[in-house]
């Protein structure tokens, strides 16, 4: 299959193409399932249905997903705030052009129900088919304002356990290891890929976070009195405790007390030595 970036908000959806129906057993199980591939179509060939998303938008992290029945490891996820500040002209494009897909998939599906064998299927069983969340209350948004929450799941390898989605650091343009940020929040741009859509008891569309370019999110309040100041790691701080902690032990060790008797000094009858510490510096022969 071919690849490139496509801008969701303005794409043809005539250009959308489904797969006939394929059909998959799941690995251990006496179970099957179907599923339709999705694709574009642009000048004779089929690309990856691959969208880039609006830029530095707020990620709680990568975070694991687990079997509900068995807690089993199944692969990761990344919960993606779709909208900042009510959603800017960028964010609210993205989201409006991926809702137009959605509902185009539906139609798609329900012209096409016989030749997966859902002959009975309705557009209300497809309410969920769009993977974008909004927090609900009674039935109705909560806060459209806010915007939805994408959980798109990372690119996962089960043999290997491995992530398989690529994170490159935007400031430093080096490619990151993904384990290295689970739990970490960012500031992310990534590349939606939606894969086709599966056909069990209910169908889902198959999306996935194919790239990510990312930076973290500050964690600590920035200095007023000099903002461009970063914070040191602990390890660092450690290591610069461990110097001065050295460096006063040696100062110490070059100096030692010692009784230095002085001449007597006369009082009265007798006469009564005087002792008198003094500090003297002792050289190391080394």
């Amino acid at each position: 299959m071919n690849r490139k970036l496509f801008d969701i908000a303005t794409l043809n959806l005539s250009d959308l193409s489904f797969s006939e129906p394929e059909t998959k057993s799941v690995p251990g199980q006496k179970l099957s399932y179907q599923r339709l591939r999705l694709s574009l179509l642009e000048n004779g060939k089929h690309f990856d249905c691959l969208f880039r998303s609006p830029p530095s938008l707020l990620s709680w992290g990568i975070q694991e997903s687990r079997d509900p029945a068995t807690d089993e490891l199944n692969g990761y996820q990344m919960p993606i705030v779709m909208w900042t500040n009510n959603g800017n002209e960028a964010e609210r494009a993205f989201t409006d052009g991926f809702d137009r897909f959605c509902e185009h998939v539906k139609h798609q599906l329900l012209e096409k129900k016989a030749t997966f064998g859902k002959y009975d299927l309705e557009l209300s069983e497809l309410k969920r088919l769009n993977p974008m969340y909004w927090k609900m209350d009674k039935g109705k948004v909560v806060d459209e304002s806010k915007g939805p929450t994408l959980y798109g799941k990372c690119l996962y390898d089960r043999k290997s356990q491995k992530i398989g989605t690529m994170f490159v650091n935007e400031l430093t343009k080096q490619i990151v290891p993904p384990e290295s940020l689970i739990g970490k929040h960012l500031y992310v741009t990534f590349t939606l890929r939606v894969d086709g859509v599966f056909i069990g008891n209910r169908l889902s569309l198959q999306i996935r976070i194919a790239e990510v370019l990312f930076r973290e999110k500050q964690q600590h309040q920035s200095s007023l009195l000099c903002p461009e100041a970063v914070m040191s790691t602990m390890e660092e701080y450690e290591e610069t405790e461990e110097e001065t902690d050295e460096s006063e032990m040696e100062g110490s060790e070059s100096e030692e007390s010692v009784d230095a008797p002085i001449p007597v000094q006369k009082s009265g009858p007798k006469e009564i030595p005087v002792v008198r510490r003094t500090r003297s510096r002792v050289v190391s022969s080394t």
